[in-house]
């Protein structure tokens, strides 16, 4: 594991670094770095504003490496540690950019949410009154989906509770529909 290596020297540099970290939620920050050579990937940008275009002028050589930390108590603890392939890894979010992607009616076209939207349209609900979404309580983790992009996993529990919220309030958009697609809860 030659990413695992480079961790304990690397992670206040990389935490500094906007083009090498990006946090998620209250108490996760995912860390991402190049080994080998090459570009780092543009993970940030390529999860939260997707662009299906974008990934066939990227970078792939080399190994990817990501570290998933998560705040605790006066600690940090790991939660995940990717090393693979950067060619891998691109492979990856090009199927996440297809299990999300859904057809907008109002639109007239196929959109591709970022994962922010996802986690949110999954987590909110709609208020007829203000005609507005609002944050309901949950327990679900923003980087969940983080790590279901980059692992090729399904997000299930962000599928169920995104199917939750359209039972509850009756509306049902595009950010849902793809975490439907993406969770394996609705059909092809």
């Amino acid at each position: 594991m030659v990413c695992a290596e480079r961790i304990g020297a690397a992670v206040t540099t990389l935490s500094t670094s906007p083009d090498h970290h990006s946090v998620i939620g209250d108490d996760t920050m995912l860390l991402w770095w190049r080994s080998g050579g090459g570009t780092p990937l543009p993970l940030a940008r390529l999860l939260t504003d997707p662009d299906p275009a974008a990934l066939g002028d990227l970078d792939v050589s080399g190994q990817h490496c990501a570290l998933l930390l998560g705040a605790g108590v006066g600690r940090m603890s790991m939660r995940f540690l990717w090393d693979e392939p950067a060619a891998d890894t691109v492979l990856r979010i090009g199927d996440w950019y297809d299990r999300t992607a859904v057809y907008d009616g109002d639109l007239g076209r196929t959109v591709h949410h970022g994962i922010g939207l996802l986690h949110r349209a999954a987590t909110s609900r709609w208020n007829p009154v203000t005609e507005k979404y609002f944050a309901a309580p949950t327990r679900l983790r923003p980087a969940d989906l983080w790590t279901a992009a980059l692992t090729g996993t399904t997000p299930r529990t962000h599928g169920e509770a995104a199917l939750a919220a359209i039972r509850a309030d009756g509306m049902a958009n595009s950010p849902r529909a793809a975490m439907l697609r993406v969770s394996g809860l609705a059909g092809e």
